[in-house]
């Protein structure tokens, strides 16, 4: 299932949530600006063997929480009230929330 774009999850918001919309991207930010890894970074094999775990001990890729593997593109957003009054009060600022991407509602909000 693709991912859903972002006029799809504001649909799903504008029904879900009435008076709330997603926050809008901040272009103030550079993404591309990451931390170089640290060249002490240790391999796995060597950290499994140092914390005495045993190969058959690690999860393997066929262990899923979900029983048929299945993957859902799941969303979180930020949502914040339409029309802010006070945009310093703890109820004005945006909130977190997760949209299911399998039956496209609303399953989880902060606060």
């Amino acid at each position: 299932m693709p991912r859903m774009t972002r006029e799809q999850l504001q649909q799903i918001v504008s029904k879900e949530l009435p008076g709330k919309r997603i926050v809008g991207e901040r272009s103030d930010i550079d993404t591309r600006q990451q931390p170089a890894p640290e060249g002490s970074t240790e391999e796995l094999p060597d950290l499994l063997r140092e914390y005495g775990i045993r190969p058959s001990e690690q999860a393997s890729s066929s262990d899923s929480a979900r029983p048929n593997g299945d993957i859902d593109d799941d969303a979180i957003v930020a949502v914040e009230d339409e029309h802010v009054s006070d945009p310093w009060r703890s109820e004005s600022r945006p909130k977190a929330v997760v949209i299911s991407g399998r039956t496209k509602r609303v399953i989880g909000q902060q606060g």
